[in-house]
């Protein structure tokens, strides 16, 4: 987990948050100190929207240029509609206003965390020469079908509603 935030109470307070538990916490107080850290190694990132010289919104654009699988919970103290919205149109994961509430930051992170190794993990299928199939299974070896089931990987054991859009016959409903 990498914290950037330029208020060190707050970089306190998450390590203190995660200090029991087997994720690890690095802190950074600014962008260029972040992804440095980054580049060595960060499956999360919990990101300061107000940080000197560059802005957390600016800074997500650089994240997911280098990983844009990686995900970012934004915290900040100022909290209007319009930061909330863009971030998550930047691709936040989620967002969070400081005074952080620790148990839900915590389950956030645990959150973030296994789409992260949902997202690294390939998805496999058997390699059966003619595997038995059920009438309700998706069949599908090709790079488009292995995209799909990686977006169901993703979306899976989130608690959101999905809309899915297809000609009739694809198997809309297997999905």
């Amino acid at each position: 987990l990498l914290a950037i935030d330029d208020d060190r109470a707050t970089l306190h307070l998450i390590t203190q948050a995660f200090a029991n538990t087997p994720i690890t916490v690095k802190t950074a107080r600014d962008v260029p100190e972040g992804m440095e850290i980054l580049k060595a190694g960060a499956d999360v990132v919990l990101l300061d929207i107000m940080l000197p010289e560059i802005s957390g919104l600016e800074a997500v654009r650089k994240f997911h240029g280098w990983d844009p699988k990686l995900p970012v919970i934004f915290i900040t103290a100022g909290g209007t509609s319009d930061t909330a919205i863009e971030a998550m149109k930047l691709g936040a994961y989620d967002y969070l206003l400081k005074p952080l509430d620790l148990q839900k930051l915590r389950d956030l992170v645990d959150r973030a965390l296994e789409i992260r190794r949902l997202m690294s993990t390939p998805v496999e299928l058997p390699r059966e020469a003619h595997p038995k199939l059920e009438a309700d299974q998706i069949v599908g070896r090709c790079p488009p079908m292995q995209e799909v089931f990686k977006a169901i990987g993703r979306v899976a054991p989130q608690n959101v509603t999905v809309l899915i859009q297809s000609e009739s016959g694809t198997g809309k409903e297997l999905i």
